[in-house]
């Protein structure tokens, strides 16, 4: 009886301790792993983002352009009217599809594009192979980071990443930081990487200084871990009760806030910019995923190109290349302490309504200085032209294939 209990003991001691010796080696195991990320992003993170446009910098581009823009909701569309606007006044013509480019092969070979861009979350399983002699340029608009969070990010399974790597000539990247990481991805296919940094932009208007009326809200709450939470809720419904301030966007998103602060979706692209200004005080918000990826709404960029003043959260990019022509608030801080910040710049705004109007100016002039949307598109079509060049030096009789 002894005999059988201790080797019964042993046998669970040993099955003890082999479970938590596994348990362990896992751990080292997704340390390792996390530490390997880490290191990935930093290192990318090193390569200014502007550098990658280097090498296409000298090529010569057409006076015209024809492109098909792939586009789904929401923001991406926001930018696509924006880009539309600002290639049309550069002579291009643009030709839109929402979701999908199921069945419009024909009326795309019709038009003849020079190239096609599309947006992450719209239909690539049904691409028709009559559209793949066009060149492709993905717009990616997430961070891999906040997208991944911690897979293998060099060898991407299932939609959209992977159809990235294997049918796009190239990628227009919002998180200038990560190209180095798509490079990699594009050399383990032993495919050659063509990107430069590019973010959704309002085009540039050189607009006079708004009069600041009422803090115009857009699409407040959000449905993510930041705007989704409670303290963020108790925030809005401070600043909706007791200050000047309107609500656009959907309509369920200001249900459970004060009675007529909605005011109806504004259509995209300059419409959007006349509301703005219309309310002069731009509420400025970042979703996580911004700050986890390190890079920018448009909030910001759309009060610096309205010529508005602007209450932003505290996102770094925001402060680094806005500095003092913005008024800032925590969000990291109670929803009853953003909620008298905002209350503060409000009345200051309020009180000081001239100096308010020269702080928008000065970072309307930043927006000017910085951020060019035409000259991205011209960043773009010298892009463009680079890999045709390079393509033309293989003497191809077809298209490249990578996938």
């Amino acid at each position: 009886m002894f005999r059988k209990l201790f080797f019964k003991s042993k046998w669970l001691l040993l099955i003890v301790i082999v479970t938590i010796s596994l348990l362990g080696i896992n751990k080292l195991k997704q340390q390792y792993k996390q530490q390997e990320v880490k290191k990935l992003f930093e290192s990318a993170a090193k390569i200014p983002a502007e550098s990658w446009a280097e090498k296409y910098k000298d090529m010569p581009v057409k006076d015209k352009y024809k492109v098909v823009y792939l586009t789904s909701g929401a923001g991406e569309y926001s930018a696509f009217k924006y880009f539309q606007y600002a290639a049309e006044k550069l002579g291009w013509e643009v030709k839109m599809y929402f979701a999908t480019l199921d069945g419009k092969a024909d009326e795309i070979i019709s038009f003849n594009p020079d190239f096609i861009i599309s947006t992450l979350y719209v239909r690539h399983e049904c691409f028709d192979d009559r559209l793949l002699p066009y060149k492709k340029y993905y717009w990616i608009s997430i961070p891999l980071h906040a997208v991944f969070k911690g897979k293998d990010y060099l060898n991407p399974k299932g939609p959209p990443y992977e159809q990235i790597r294997n049918y796009a000539q190239g990628i227009l990247c919002c998180s200038g930081h990560e190209m180095d990481i798509y490079r990699q991805m594009w050399n383990k296919k032993k495919k050659p990487f063509y990107g430069i940094h590019m973010c959704p932009l309002p085009p540039s208007i050189d607009y006079e200084p708004a009069e600041p009326k009422s803090i115009m809200l857009c699409n407040i709450p959000g449905a993510d871990t930041l705007k989704g939470s409670d303290r963020y809720k108790k925030f809005i419904t401070l600043l909706t009760q007791n200050l000047p301030s309107k609500g656009y966007g959907p309509y369920n998103t200001y249900v459970d806030f004060k009675p007529g602060i909605y005011k109806g979706d504004i259509p995209r692209g300059i419409d959007n910019l006349e509301a703005i200004r219309k309310n002069g005080i731009y509420l400025s918000t970042h979703g996580a995923f911004h700050f986890e990826g390190n890079m920018l709404s448009m909030r910001p960029l759309e009060a610096a190109a309205a010529n508005v003043i602007a209450i932003s959260d505290k996102h770094p990019l925001v402060m680094k290349h806005f500095g003092d022509s913005m008024l800032y608030f925590d969000q990291n801080a109670s929803g009853e302490e953003i909620y008298r910040q905002v209350k503060e710049h409000f009345d200051w705004i309020m009180a000081n309504p001239e100096k308010a109007k020269e702080m928008a100016n000065r970072a309307h002039k930043i927006f000017l200085e910085k951020f060019n949307l035409e000259k991205d598109l011209i960043r773009l079509a010298k892009m463009h032209e680079y890999i045709l060049q390079e393509e033309k030096k293989l003497n191809l009789e077809y298209s490249p294939a990578y996938y």
